[in-house]
Formats: structure tokens, sequence, C-alpha cells
């Protein structure tokens, strides 16, 4: 060994001296090194592939600029430098260099441990700004940005972050449009805003009927049908929601042999209300003629089936129903459901009572039983149907409903959604029209005296209503625009400043100054609220100063949620923020791992898990050749739905990092199954399928949508397949190939398989260093096809080898070898770069050199704790790169990293 290598040998020995970066041993070993081996071709005057060396004269000079020293550390561990046709480092001098360019990232990595980064004005993704509108108005169906250019990728590869985020005036112009179609959607309320799926009044009526229906449905069960006719018109109707008396029998049976009244009714979906009701009814002892046969039969018979029997009965017996039509007319009925009396004991009655009783011992007990058991508790249909031409636009009778099921919350609730669907469909000046155009349908060819028209009486009361209407849309329209303005404060994440406020108001005064309407002017002032910078960017605020200090905590509930769900803060994070409780790390954590165990984590699943692999949007994927694979266009959709479902099950069950490559499951739908060759599944419906290794499948590696999408047209690629598990799961960073080499074609000369084909390419000087490399990965996966099907002979019949020896002299064959290879050879480089793109992402930046140590601890956190996916998670919440921001006068050496 040459006597110049001694001082850092010596330096590197002595940990409590910061040795990696002493300057003597810094001028006495490594710079002669550099000087003999590296400055000839990276001087200041040549700066070969933009590299000058010779500026770093010191250890001050590399600490101004350690961004370079890593892709020196990149190019060493690539053996990339010095090339080949360069003279050659002596015997443990490029083994020095390592170490010492190693040991000296490390030690200025610690020095500057926890750097938040720079601060960069950050726009919501594509992604993120469609999550956020379609959380802030709960349509599921808004794509408002399918208009928009496609983001592009930067930091570890993602599109959310800051760096790729750009703004532009066309861009601009596009948020506008959109906004203003989300504006449509936006539905006018008696007490502010709220959004539906519809644009048109008529379907924002349609949808508050519904929402009545579902209501009422959580109550009721549908009447059998009954049969009306009017005027010679037979209408089919079941518009009677009624009591579900079974299982309301059924409930009586369980509290009678002991259960609790209240948790039953919880568990069984009753009103506890009701249930109350009727089991104080049924052990009551005061007499009651007709309620006592309903008594006995339910002692007597145990069976909810028969005593229901017993009481619809009598129910037909003691009710009537009305046409819709005439209830509230002059003269006419004033309920839908009136009381009734049987002239007799028929037949279906005399069976439900004891011999010997007549109608008139029952009759006393008629009022008590009407009481207890409505023939119908509401008028489900809403929409009279009873009449050929009719003046209701809507009928509501659910008296029967709020007396005996509804507590007063529920009550209110009902009130108003009713009170919504008037509002929405303008019913009272519907009414009028069709009071018109009924009051001339009755006069024609009859009595024209108006005087003599009997919907005469009702002009005046429609009127009114009418006249009343008019009057509430204007009084409301303040608790509108306050409606807006709250929705400003949700889309900004954040309480509006009082002059925030004054400004929406203001804009929102002159377009009524302009002669808007006032429905045009709410819709206007939403687009604005959605084209502001509030909305469009994650904004934050640093501190003077130099240091970083913690973010604000609603701007930590923006970073935490964007980073898990890809979406604005739900209302428990913003609870917790404004309480100021989410700075406390133990409850961030805390949230974050709440966000994991919910739906939304499929959000993350696509963002981070999917783009991570390069399988984002594969089901757009369209360069397959159609003519070799005609049937994969209908299976493209779940090929890219699989990796979905895996890393959402990953991230919600706290899934292994080791086990993404050596899983034994997958999830797969019937087709898939089918696909892949999987027996005994069936159907749409997907499933977690585990045993998938003898079928060749199992983890990321055995993904379809990856080894498609790492394929050409019509063959495969063991190129692109080696390349992507170099890069993507090992974070290897290849040089780009040399000019010049030719683009394979996509068929193999006949009689050369795939492989062979690559091999040959391969062996080119220029190529051959990185494909050594590269192409045994690529050959241990070609038993699988150009869209990831398994073979075991190439398209022309050959027979497939998928055998690889690497250049650490390592032999495995197929997935199972690759899999076991990359497990117990490459395993913490595996789990180093799934580190390394979480941070990135959660970050939305690229990771710097001072990051370093946090990824190493993560990584030994990881190693101690089963690589459970969440401990990978909680520190990062955790770190000060996440929680924290840089100052405003913060002023960077590092000229990569400003």
């Amino acid at each position: 060994m040459k006597p110049r290598l001694a001082p850092i040998l010596l330096a590197l020995g002595a940990p409590s001296l910061s040795p990696a970066i002493d300057e003597a041993a810094f001028q006495a070993t490594i710079r002669p090194i550099l000087e003999d081996y590296c400055i000839d071709c990276h001087s200041a005057k040549r700066q070969k592939g933009d590299l000058d060396l010779e500026r770093f004269a010191t250890v001050a000079d590399i600490r101004a600029d350690p961004g370079v020293w890593q892709h020196v550390e990149e190019q060493l561990d690539l053996d990339e430098m010095p090339p080949r046709d360069k003279t050659q480092p002596l015997a443990g001098e490029e083994e020095t260099l390592r170490s010492w360019v190693r040991a000296t990232l490390k030690e200025i990595a610690r020095e500057s441990a926890g750097d938040p980064g720079p601060v960069v004005v950050r726009r919501l993704s594509n992604a993120e700004y469609t999550y956020t509108l379609r959380d802030l108005t709960g349509i599921d169906s808004l794509d408002p940005a399918r208009e928009f250019p496609v983001d592009g990728a930067a930091g570890e590869g993602f599109t959310n972050a800051g760096a790729a985020l750009v703004m532009s005036p066309a861009l601009f112009t596009k948020y506008l449009d959109a906004g203003k179609e989300v504006a449509a959607h936006a539905v006018l309320l008696p007490d502010g805003i709220g959004f539906s799926e519809k644009v048109t009044r008529r379907d924002w009526s349609e949808e508050k009927l519904k929402a009545i229906r579902d209501f009422y449905g959580r109550f009721v069960e549908i009447g059998e049908a009954t049969r009306v006719s009017v005027q010679e018109v037979s209408f089919q109707s079941k518009d009677a929601g009624v009591i579900p008396l079974e299982k309301y029998f059924e409930a009586t049976f369980a509290i009678r042999d002991g259960g609790d009244l209240e948790e039953i009714a919880g568990e069984r979906g009753l009103s506890p209300k009701y249930l109350r009701t009727l089991w104080s009814a049924l052990n009551d002892p005061s007499p009651s003629p007709l309620l006592e046969v309903v008594r006995r039969r339910w002692r007597e018979s145990n069976s909810s089936a028969e005593t229901a029997a017993t009481v619809r009965t009598w129910q037909k017996a003691l009710w009537r129903f009305e046409t819709i039509e005439r209830v509230g007319r002059p003269g006419g009925p004033q309920k839908w459901q009136q009381p009734a009396a049987p002239g007799e004991l028929d037949e279906a009655l005399r069976k439900t009572v004891p011999d010997g009783m007549s109608l008139a011992d029952l009759a006393p007990g008629f009022d008590a039983f009407r009481e207890l058991f409505p023939a119908a508790l509401c008028y489900e249909r809403i929409v009279p149907i009873d009449s050929v031409v009719t003046l209701l636009l809507y009928f509501r009778e659910d008296e029967q409903l709020r007396r005996l099921m509804l507590d007063d919350a529920q009550a209110a609730e009902l009130e108003r959604m009713w009170h919504e669907l008037h509002f929405v469909s303008e019913s009272a000046l519907r009414q009028v029209d069709v009071y018109e155009q009924v009051w001339q349908f009755v006069t024609q060819g009859g009595e024209n005296d108006p005087a003599k028209n009997p919907l005469n009486p009702l002009r005046e009361p429609i009127m009114k209503r009418a006249e009343d209407f008019r009057a509430e849309r204007i009084a409301v329209e303040p608790a509108q625009l306050d409606g807006v303005l709250d929705f400003a404060g949700k889309a900004w994440r954040r309480p509006l400043a009082a002059p925030e406020k004054d400004q929406l108001r203001g804009l929102y005064q002159q377009l009524r100054d302009e002669e808007l309407p006032h429905d045009d002017s709410i819709r206007l002032l939403i687009a604005r609220v959605l084209a502001a910078p509030a909305f469009l960017y994650k904004l934050e605020s640093p501190a003077a100063g130099e240091r970083a200090t913690p973010v604000s905590d609603l701007e930590l509930a923006t970073r935490l949620s964007y980073f898990l769900t890809s979406s604005t803060p739900d209302d428990e994070l913003k609870a917790l923020a404004a309480e100021g409780k989410l700075g406390d790390p133990d409850v961030l954590a805390a949230q974050a791992k709440r966000l994991l165990s919910g739906p939304e984590v499929r959000r993350m699943a696509i963002e981070f898990g999917a783009q991570w692999l390069h399988v984002r949007d594969f089901d757009q994927l369209d360069e397959k050749s159609e003519t070799h694979f005609p049937g994969f266009a209908a299976i493209r959709a779940d090929l890219d739905e699989e990796p979905v479902r895996y890393f959402t099950d990953f991230f919600q069950n706290d899934g292994s990092v080791t086990g993404l490559l050596d899983a034994d499951h997958t999830f797969v739908n019937g087709r898939l199954a089918n696909y892949y060759g999987i027996p005994g599944i069936e159907g749409d419906e997907w499933r977690r399928v585990d045993g998938l290794r003898e079928h060749g499948r199992g983890g990321v590696l055995g993904f379809g949508a990856t080894l498609a999408m790492q394929s050409g047209a019509s063959r495969t690629s063991p190129i692109l397949r080696g390349n992507w598990i170099c890069e993507t799961l090992l974070g290897e960073k290849l040089p780009r190939p040399p000019k010049g080499v030719p683009t394979l074609p996509e068929q193999p000369p006949a009689g050369l398989t795939e492989r062979q084909f690559t091999a040959q390419h391969s062996e080119d000087p220029k190529c051959s260093r990185c494909h050594l490399r590269i192409d045994p990965f690529g050959f241990s996966l070609e038993e699988f096809d150009a869209i990831g099907r398994f073979r075991s002979v190439d398209a022309a019949g050959l027979a497939i080898d998928a055998s690889a020896k690497t250049p650490d002299g390592a032999e495995f064959t197929g997935i199972d070898g690759l899999r076991a290879y990359l497990m117990n050879k490459r395993g913490d480089d595996f789990v180093r770069q799934f580190c390394k793109k979480l941070l990135g992402y959660a970050l939305g930046r690229g990771v710097m050199l001072s990051d370093e140590p946090l990824l190493d601890e993560i990584q030994e956190r990881l190693a101690e704790n089963d690589h459970r996916v969440s401990i990978a998670i909680e520190m990062i919440v955790r770190s000060p790169q996440f929680r924290e921001i840089r100052g405003r006068d913060f002023v960077s050496n590092d000229p990569n990293n400003p």
C-alpha cells in the first residue's frame, strides 16, 4: 500500500475526531487520488460529464456542494469511474476513496439532519385537485381535471412533488372553467348551499324526493299493492309505508327472554320509541278489548308472523284510504288514511277473536288499536298517481310515523328534508301554473262561470304560498352567501380572515350591481373560491429567521391529509388542529394510524403505490399489439385494479415492507383469476387469494400490470424488466444508454428467443457493463409474456429459459429464484428504496443528503418491528422534515438543495 493511504485509514479509526472530513487526511490522501485518476477529465477546463472536481480544493469546498459527491459515490458504486480505458487506481485506492466519500457524506448529513428542505409553493396535483373537490362536494363522479395538462413527475418520481407542479396562464384558465363547472352542481338551500351530482332543478328535486323516501325506508316497509280506479283509469299503487310488524314482534320476544330493549332496537335497526310503546301495550293490564285479542295471540302463539297477521287483518278492517287528489279540497277528506268501522265480523275477522265475542264487544277498543297500529305510517310515494289530472305536486302524510317512530332529532331531520324539497323544487311557484291548467281543464265544456268553479276556494291559498315563497327566497339570500363563505373556509383549509370575507362579499355585491341574478352570482363566487391560490396551493407561512420552526396545526393537518389521502383534512383533523392538539407528535401519529385504516387510503395506493411501480393509469395503456394480444383491452382494467387493492390492503392492515417482495397472495376477481390460471374463482367480486406462488404470482413481482408495462408492444423485454427492478425496486441509478445504440425491433429474428435476441444486443461493448447488471433480472421473468401471462414457450414456440446469473455470482431461475435472491441478497436495498420513495412522496420533494440519517433510523426500526409499514409512516410524520419549515431567511450552501 502506498504511504499516502495511512492518514485516511488512521483517521477512519478515530470516530471522536469527525475523521471523514479531517482536512489533513483529505489533503494527504484523497486529494492525490483525485489528481491521479479523476481531475484530468473532470477539471475546471474539461468538465467531462459537466463534472468539475478540481474546484474542491478543501473540505470546506466539499461542505458547500455535497450533491456533487453524492454523484461521485453513485459512479463509484456502479464501477463507472474511472472508465475502463483510463488508468485504474492501485489496489486499495478505489475502496479508500469510496469509503472516504461515503463517510464524508454521512458526516455532512448528520450535521444538517432534519432539514425540512426548500420552501416550495406546492400546487395541488391533478389527482389532489380532483379528490379534494369530490370530498368538498360529496360528488364522487366529478372529474374536473380531465382537460388539464398531465402533471409531470419530480422529486422521487411522483406527481405531488412541488418542483413539477407549475402554473401557466393556460392552466389557470382551465381552473376557472373547472370551477364554473363545479359551481353548476351547487344547490341553493334555505339555510346555505349544497352540491348535487346533477345540474338541473328537476334532478335536484328528484334527489330530495329520494332522500325523503330513503328516510322513510329506515322505519317502514312498502305495503301490498292496491289498485285504484279513477275516471275509468286503473292505477297499481304501492304507496303505503307500513310498520314492519314481524320485526317488532320478534324483538318483543327477545325482550321477553331477558334482552335489553335499547340494545335490541339498535342491533335490529328498529325505532326504540315504537318498540317501547309496543312492549308497554302488550304488557299493559288495562282492559282494551281489541288489543287484548292481539295480546292473547302474542302470548299464546310465540309467533311473530301469526301475531302480525292478526294485526293486519284488523288494520284492513279499521282503516280506509282516500284518493289523494280529493284530500284538502272543498268538501273532500282531510286525510288520505281514514278511520273505518266494519259492519260485521266477516270470516277473516271472526278467526282472530274468541268464540262468543261480538263486534259490539270489540268496538270500544277500536281507537286504542288504531293509535298503536295505523295501516300506514306514511304516504311513501309522495308524488300522487291516483288521479288523471292532479293539482298536487307532492303529498305529505307522515304524522303517524312522526308520532310513533321518530325522536325529536329525527323529526327535525324530516322537517328539514321536506323544507328543502319544496324550496329546491320551487313547488309553490310550480303549483300556480298547475292550478291554472287544472282550472282551465275543469271549466272546459262545462260551467264557465268562475264563481261556480269548484277550484276557486283553492286559488287564494295557492297564490299566498307562492307569494310567501318568493319572499323566503329573497330572505335566505344572505344565508346562501354565508354558505359560500363557509365553503371557502373548507376549500382553503383554514378559517377565512375578515378582509377575505369582506372581499368575497364585495365581489358578490358587484355581480348583483351588474344585475346578475342571485343564483348566478353565487355560482360565480364559488368558481372564484376554487380559482384562488388558497385553494389551488398548499400554502404555508415560514417564520422570520434562518431556523426551522414547526408549521401551524392547520398546515400540519393539510400535510398529513394530503400525504395519506391525497385530499383536504377531514372534520376530525380540522377539529384537532383548531384546538391546537395536532402539534403533539403522539396525536399526529394517532391520526396517521386512523387515516391509514380508512377507505380513503385507497388513494395513497394509487398515487404512491401504483405510481412508484409505474403502473398508475395502466387501464389506459393502449400500446399493445391487437394482432398479437386481441383480448388485452378487456383485461386492462382488472390488471390496473390488482395493485391498487393490494396496496390498499397493505396500508390498511399494516403490511410488511419485505412482504411486498415475498408475499404469497394477491387480489383477483374471476376474470383476472382465469387470466392468471388460478382455478375455482368466479364472478366480478374481488377477493384476497393466498397460496399463489405455485401459480407464479404473489407480491409486486407477480403483478400482470408491471410485467406488461415493462414489455414491448408484441414481445417481452428483459432489458426493461431488469432496468425496472434495478432502478424502481433497488434504487440503483444506471447511466443512460450510449448515443447511437440502435433500438431493438419488435420481433426477434427467426429461430431466436427474446432472451437470445437481447443477449446479442448486450454483447455490444458500449452496452455490456450495464446489461450485466440488468439482464439477469429480466431473464428470470421470461416465463411471463408481454401482457403478463405465464408461458412455457414464446410466441414462436421456442422453449423459455428463465435462468439467471448476476455479477456477484448468484445463480437462480424464474420468479421464485429472483424473489429469493432479492430477499436474501438485496433485501436491505429494497427496504431502503421503499423508505426513500415513501419519504419523498410524503414531503413532496426529492430526498436530500440531510434526510439520510432519518432513512437510516427508519430502516433500523423497521428491522426491529417485522418491517411493518406503519413504523415507517409514523417515523416520517414525527420527523422534523414533516413537521417543520425552514425560516424565511434560511440560506443554503448547497446549490443542489437551495
